[in-house]
């Protein structure tokens, strides 16, 4: 019985290891249309168990007032706006949420004009750890990781020396922080600009009174939307003619790389 109570005690101690991290990154999108490509700065707080990573340099203070968390990123709440003669976007902030005990990732995407609040596991990666010489990041040693997701590769490097999880965006599931991640098509890079420690940062679920949705049924619910889109635009073109929409910017969340008609 002694070895089985010592692995519990061990598995026990690597979760609830007492500590209270903020790292503040800037996150890049370059898309294949300059005019939607954009560069964010977020914040990643890490308290004991869970973890919170959103856009916005606002007072943590406020983190603990459910009444905020739920109106600054309560679903339904998207506004349009104009980036050029030819582009239109969403402004929206931005909350991924982690509960390392109960293993769930919760965040707010965009539907049409609509968010849907999406829960997944928070273990989405298979890595592949490199041997190589360790990375200095910001004074911390780190190591190299690879892996695919959804249709994109991706290099990461992750510390030990400052936590045993965790990561901004979905990003999780090395044997320490991620603190620099990078698409090797330079679509996404997220990197990190300071890192403070025990430095006091209880948050709340932001996400507490929401329906959440599967990454699934978000998939499938994009996909109709397209086909409608599609279905319009055959409607429209010549006979014989065909056409796709190319989805390229976004296949790292919805595996979709292009539809045809």
């Amino acid at each position: 019985m002694k070895p089985i109570f010592t692995i519990i005690i061990l598995f026990y101690f690597s979760f609830s290891f007492s500590q209270n991290i903020l790292i503040e990154y800037n996150l890049t999108v370059n898309s294949n249309q300059k005019a939607l490509s954009y560069s964010k700065d977020y914040t990643l707080l890490i308290n004991n168990n869970k973890s919170l990573f959103y856009n916005g340099n606002n007072d943590i203070n406020k983190l603990n007032d459910i009444r905020y968390m739920e109106k600054k990123f309560k679903a339904g709440d998207v506004s349009i706006i104009k980036i050029d003669d030819y582009h239109y976007g969403y402004d929206k902030k931005d909350a991924f949420y982690k509960d390392y005990i109960k293993d769930t990732l919760l965040y707010n995407e965009v539907l049409s004009t609509k968010k849907r609040i999406l829960g997944e596991k928070i273990n989405l990666f298979k890595w592949e750890l490199q041997s190589e010489s360790d990375t200095l990041i910001l004074g911390f040693k780190c190591q190299k990781a690879i892996t695919k997701f959804r249709g994109r590769n991706y290099v990461a490097y992750f510390s030990n020396e400052i936590a045993h999880y965790g990561g901004p965006w979905k990003f999780d599931g090395l044997p320490g922080i991620i603190l620099s991640v990078k698409s090797t098509d330079d679509y996404f890079i997220i990197e990190p600009k300071k890192i403070i420690l025990n430095k006091k940062n209880n948050f709340l679920n932001p996400y507490s009174k929401a329906t959440v949705y599967s990454w699934l049924d978000f998939r499938n619910q994009y996909i109709a939307l397209f086909k409608k889109q599609l279905k319009r635009a055959k409607a429209s073109s010549e006979p014989g003619e065909t056409g796709s929409i190319k989805i390229s910017d976004r296949i790292e969340d919805l595996k979709i790389p292009e539809m045809k008609y």
